[in-house]
């Protein structure tokens, strides 16, 4: 039963989205329709309301269920369950009532509400003002699939809520890679500048963390000492981050990491000699780094298990490309 309704809530981030265009187009045509020639909208009105309450309901049960499964700081999801919660409730209200136009705005200001909450779960708290960061998504090719196979099969206790929720509030991104299981996914894109209080938190989930993104984190010393306490990494993004030759030294031990992003690094060929330590290690990525471009079959010798993406992909004009266009023939 427990897996059905982990099923059932994992489609609320699918469906959260129908309430949301719904509602915000019921309101827009709700006060277009005060002129007149906009009345023609109004017949479509009761339609829209009715359809937007039944899905924010149906949005609301989602999440709820999602909510049980665990992983999310207990705070912030109160907040948005409620506040989801009281949206579909006004909604359903302002169906049956005649005048709609002033229950409408306050609807529209619970939307903006719930939905930054959610945005809050998902993303790290503060995400909204730090918009110009990174946005938490895979470079130069790597893989976003889900894999569960490369998860460790080891048995791991859970993470102690309150360590998850203060990473959430320090402004890291975690999520559980599954619902009820352990292992989580931890990103920097969205926290303030890396230092070693924050490393410090991360500490805390080490033995959970299976997948971390530091892109582009000045990762200070002490972090690199709290990374080689992560010996359950399944993948680890280190695009654009600072790193130097002692500090890949860090992974050694890490014998389930099967993905390693150091693109746009200044790694070197004598660097990547620590990789060869790694026995799970099956993809890399190594596109604008210092290794010279007469240096690759070196690299491909060194780890001939290894899929190596060197980036600066060019693809070639295949004659079927281009279309030849003559003058027009006249009749």
């Amino acid at each position: 039963m427990a897996d059905l309704t982990g099923l059932i809530g994992r489609f609320h981030p699918v469906l959260v989205h129908l309430p949301i265009g719904m509602l915000l187009m019921a309101i827009v045509f709700e006060w277009l329709s005060v002129r007149k020639r906009f009345e023609v909208l109004t017949p479509s009105l009761p339609l829209i309301w009715k359809a937007g309450a039944a899905t924010a309901l149906l949005a609301g049960a989602t999440g709820w269920l999602l909510g049980r499964s665990g992983g999310y700081e207990a705070a912030l999801l109160s907040r948005h369950q409620y506040l989801g919660f009281a949206t579909a409730a006004c909604t359903a209200v302002l169906c049956f009532l005649p005048k709609r136009r002033v229950l409408s705005l306050l609807i529209g200001i619970l939307l903006v509400a719930t939905g930054h909450w959610g945005g809050s779960l998902t993303h790290g708290a503060g995400y909204l003002l730090k918009a110009d960061t990174a946005i938490e998504t895979p470079t130069t090719g790597e893989s976003v699939e889900n894999n569960a196979a490369e998860l460790p099969d080891i048995p791991v206790e859970s993470a102690a809520e309150n360590d998850i929720a203060a990473l959430r509030r320090a402004g890291l991104s975690v999520t559980p890679l599954a619902a009820g299981s352990p292992w989580l996914s931890v990103s920097f894109v969205n926290a303030e500048p890396a230092s070693d209080s924050l490393f410090r938190l991360l500490e805390k989930v080490a033995p959970q963390v299976s997948r971390l993104n530091l892109h582009g984190v000045a990762v200070p010393e002490s972090g690199w000492k709290v990374l080689a306490k992560c010996p359950n990494l399944t993948r680890l993004n280190l695009s654009a981050a600072r790193v130097e030759d002692r500090h890949l030294g860090c992974l050694a031990g890490m014998n389930y990491l099967c993905v390693l992003n150091l693109s746009q690094t200044e790694v070197q060929l004598h660097d990547l000699s620590a990789l060869a330590k790694l026995p799970a290690l099956r993809r890399l990525f190594l596109y604008k780094t210092a290794v010279l471009p007469q240096q690759w079959p070196r690299v491909f010798q060194a780890l001939p298990q290894t899929r190596i993406d060197t980036g600066g992909y060019v693809v070639p004009t295949l004659k079927t490309d281009t279309v030849l266009l003559g003058e027009k023939q006249k009749y």
